[in-house]
């Protein structure tokens, strides 16, 4: 659901508690969200400004994932520090207050056997092409630290990076609860995947959340919170990266035994040499690389639709030749889909820091 939002509240619908609370407002310094919203105000937009992190907030922590019953909650708590820094603000200003900067995500629980390091070569290999230059953030300079994989365009980006890495070297105060939650979930042989798309501006909201969602105006918190909004969106980028993923690898002697078979069956040489090698091309650059190596795009606006055929030829045959290669079954990235579209909230008790629900 929603990580992190960032709303503008309209000027008509804030009433200040005391003289000068606005002003102390302006002369604060802008802090990041922790287990509360954080109240500020943006002089350029003229608006009273919440920036809240809302599993921390609702749960305190950054596991359990919110659901749309838990909207009401938020607005509450949002509406409480906004009483605590003099403003007066009602709950209606803050569901229509408008949005621009919105993280939805998801937690991904993957067992401790799964090599994140191998996972975000082969994510980096599937990102779509036109997007700017792949980037690897690793979180410290020990590389066995984690990092994450992700791009970036107009105003948004895809992530993925490995969190129970993240939130366990993570030296922050606010830090602790979570850290007890990812040290016990490894204690079980369970780590987290964290997938999440950020929108930095209101344009970058409005321009993304139209194509799932019809608005006559601009994204408000109401409108934003919708977990059937935020997993049609999820998917759809996350296909983006997961329908193009090379395939998985497989020993050299499973290799050999694979062709074995094939020729056995009947398959061709010359039909061996068209799987085989459309199969490790896209290993080692990746499906959409591929692709654009033997179907330029600038050709295909030029009418060059010969190539494009031919690339589709040899796709449609790979895909019927699969039958003979029994190509390994990666259960991995089936249990990674098949998380996102189920899109079923994450929930964890407190008091034993366990997950209860996911």
């Amino acid at each position: 659901m929603i990580d992190r939002i960032k709303g503008g509240i309209e000027p008509k619908n804030v009433k200040e508690l005391w003289p000068g609370a606005i002003e102390a407002l302006k002369a604060q310094r802008i802090k990041n969200p922790h287990n509360k919203p954080v109240v500020s105000y943006h002089s350029k937009k003229q608006q009273v400004v919440f920036d809240v992190a809302a599993p921390r907030c609702l749960f305190g922590n950054n596991l359990a994932e919110a659901t749309d019953s838990d909207l009401d909650e938020l607005v509450t708590a949002i509406q409480c520090e906004c009483t605590r820094n003099g403003v007066d603000v009602p709950k209606e200003a803050i569901y229509n207050a408008q949005i621009y900067y919105l993280e939805y995500g998801k937690n991904i629980i993957l067992p401790i056997t799964t090599s994140m390091t191998a996972l975000f070569k082969r994510f980096g290999k599937g990102l779509t092409k036109g997007y700017n230059a792949l980037e690897f953030h690793h979180y410290r300079k020990d590389r066995r630290d984690g990092y994450k994989v992700g791009i970036s365009l107009d105003n948004r980006d895809i992530a993925f990076y490995d969190k129970t890495t993240k939130e366990i070297v993570g030296k922050s105060l606010y830090n602790k609860e979570n850290k007890e939650i990812y040290c016990k979930l490894l204690a079980q042989g369970k780590q987290v995947l964290r997938y999440e798309v950020t929108f930095y501006n209101s344009p970058s909201v409005k321009a993304n959340l139209s194509k799932f969602k019809q608005c006559s105006g601009t994204f408000t918190l109401r409108n934003v919170w919708d977990s059937k909004l935020a997993r049609e969106l999820l998917v759809s980028f996350s296909n983006e990266v997961l329908n193009n993923l090379p395939p998985a690898g497989c020993s050299k002697e499973t290799e050999l035994r694979q062709i074995k078979e094939a020729r056995r069956a009947g398959v061709s040489i010359s039909n061996v040499l068209i799987y085989k090698g459309l199969e490790n091309l896209e290993k080692k650059l990746g499906a959409n690389t591929v692709k654009e190596l033997f179907n330029p795009i600038e050709e295909r606006y030029a009418g060059g639709k010969k190539q494009y055929m031919q690339y589709s030829a040899a796709k449609n045959k790979q895909e019927k030749l699969a039958a003979y290669f029994k190509p390994r079954r990666d259960q991995t990235i089936r249990k990674i889909k098949r998380t996102i579209n189920d899109f079923k909230p994450i929930r964890v008790d407190m008091r034993t820091k366990e997950i209860i629900d996911y």
